[in-house]
């Protein structure tokens, strides 16, 4: 067992006890400290009062749903950034996995799920939200400060330990929409996202793909993501898996040419 996972925290959100419990003594197993509870309201509490590192939901969580509640933790300063995990019914649902990426669910998982599907997706939030914690005092101070909840961050992390391909994988997973902007120094480029999909990109007077490139390639500089979009017109039409393949390529070739 690592040992490094026994300073994980999750926290169960399920009104059904006979699941909370199976939960509770499985995922334990897995060195994680649970914490449990059987309604929207109580998790509230022990979410602000505990910070867990991952909050995993049912969807039928009473009495706000599970994507409810996920929205109110949303509105904490402290809460903005919690990796999330709902679980829904067997069958999957277009609209409700819509709903629940619009409100800041990270992941969706169908329910029954296996606990080897389950520990995979917190482990894998776990590492990528660890990598976005990385930033230095500057950064985490704007990230927890009392700006305006539109001209917060809802993510900032140093282009060193998060990349800018990590960040569109990353959101192109969990289909957020928001706003991406990169700084170095007096330089900065801007991506707006939709569903996952990157729909458009600027920096240093080039757009669209040459743009994403461009700004794939810096190694130093701070990644900020935004829910509030701003005004915009639409300069990428090419899938974002695509594009990603695309920087990769790009990457690829700078590493070559730094080599020879």
């Amino acid at each position: 067992m690592d040992k490094n996972k026994r300073k994980h925290r999750l926290l169960i959100a399920d009104t059904n006890p006979d699941s909370a419990m199976f939960f509770d003594v499985n995922l334990s197993r897995f060195g994680y400290e649970i914490l449990a509870a059987n309604s929207s309201e109580e998790a509230l509490q022990l979410a602000s009062s505990s910070t867990p590192s991952v909050i995993i939901a049912q969807l039928s969580l009473k009495p706000q749903d599970g994507i409810e509640f996920c929205w109110m933790l949303r509105q904490a300063k402290y809460l903005r950034i919690v990796p999330f995990v709902l679980l829904t019914g067997a069958k999957r649902d277009e609209e409700i996995e819509l709903r629940a990426f619009r409100n800041g669910v990270d992941a969706v998982l169908p329910y029954p799920v296996s606990l080897r599907t389950l520990v995979g997706r917190v482990e894998s939030l776990l590492w990528r939200f660890d990598q976005l914690m990385q930033t230095d005092k500057a950064t985490t101070d704007l990230l927890y400060s009392d700006y305006d909840a539109d001209e917060l961050p809802v993510i900032q992390a140093n282009l060193k330990n998060f990349n800018l391909l990590e960040a569109l994988q990353f959101f192109n997973m969990n289909k957020k929409s928001g706003r991406l902007t990169v700084r170095k120094d007096d330089e900065t480029g801007t991506l707006i996202l939709e569903g996952g999909e990157v729909i458009f990109a600027e920096t240093g007077g080039y757009t669209g793909e040459e743009a994403t490139y461009r700004l794939v390639i810096w190694h130093e500089g701070v990644l900020s993501f935004y829910h509030n979009i701003g005004e915009f017109e639409r300069n990428i039409d090419k899938p974002t898996m695509k594009l990603i393949l695309d920087c990769c390529t790009v990457l690829d070739m700078e590493s070559f040419v730094i080599k020879s």
